[in-house]
């Protein structure tokens, strides 16, 4: 009985310390400010400026300012300014959207890096960079930086350009919540417009072993979530934090789970076509 309570023992301790170490213990324990706390009304912000029916724009996730692994930043840059200049990628992106993790730990000094790569994104595209709440912004207090620093300051907004509705939700604590899965449920369905939606959290993923983990926490939310999608004219799902690169077609919508930045060293493009409401997504490596 005793080697018993000795094993057992033996095998939560080391699965606190592999989580945290891959995970980080924070996350293990916490994961910061409940996103009833965080979110208030749906805000409306305004949109960048396209020219013509078609225009794209950048997608970056999970870029993780503060982590130990070396960063390409000017790779990407030059990279990005490349296919911009020889067609590849065509028409030049107006503006960007970052779909969370911006932070690694959630400290000031990571936003405040973040903004100044940010700053470099915005002088390509002429547009703003769209800023998502990840699960890593929220540790150690995070979300007051995050709040403070990162555009548009909020965490629940949208906008519109011409027939196309850019919804950006906070799924950083790894579900909406009640308040914000209302507010947007009925917004959703008031809105006469195609959508695409901007998040951090997969609503689906994959089915890969250990997938759910990286997925919406609360299943019967996620279902929920998919079903407005379907009914209320979605068109793409974005989002990150798996850290490799998926799609999944709901007939309807897509759910695309973008590459990380860091970590995989890729950014994508999503080209949207305003006359037939399609958007095409592709990555690219740096």
């Amino acid at each position: 009985m005793m080697f018993k309570r000795f094993f057992l023992l033996t095998a939560v301790c080391a699965s606190i310390i592999f989580f945290s170490c891959s995970y980080g213990f924070y996350e293990v324990l916490d994961h910061g400010e409940s996103v009833e706390e965080r979110v208030g009304d749906l805000r409306d912000i305004s949109p960048s400026s396209v020219s013509g029916s078609t225009y794209s724009f950048l997608i970056v996730t999970d870029v993780h300012f503060g982590n130990f692994k070396s960063r390409r930043d000017d790779d990407f840059f030059t990279t990005l300014q490349a296919k911009i200049n020889d067609g590849t990628i065509n028409p030049a992106p107006s503006f960007a959207v970052c779909l969370g993790d911006i932070a690694d730990h959630g400290e000031r000094s990571e936003f405040e890096k973040y903004n100044a790569f940010a700053s470099r994104i915005e002088s390509i595209t002429g547009g703003k960079v769209y800023g998502v709440v990840g699960n890593h912004d929220l540790y150690n207090s995070g979300w007051d930086d995050f709040e403070d620093l990162v555009y548009p300051n909020v965490s629940f907004y949208r906008f519109a350009i011409n027939s196309i509705s850019y919804y950006f939700l906070d799924t950083g604590s790894g579900s909406m919540g009640t308040t914000q899965f209302n507010k947007f449920k009925a917004a959703m369905a008031a809105d006469s417009n195609y959508k695409i939606v901007c998040t951090h959290y997969p609503v689906y993923g994959t089915k890969d072993f250990f997938a759910s983990y990286y997925s919406l926490q609360n299943t019967l939310e996620a279902d929920q979530l998919i079903t407005i999608l379907k009914k209320q004219k979605a068109i793409a799902y974005l989002s990150g934090h798996m850290h490799s690169e998926h799609s999944t077609s709901f007939d309807t919508f897509t759910e695309y789970v973008v590459p990380a930045f860091l970590s995989n060293e890729k950014f994508a493009v999503m080209t949207v076509n305003e006359s037939n409401h399609t958007a095409t997504y592709k990555s690219y490596s740096y």
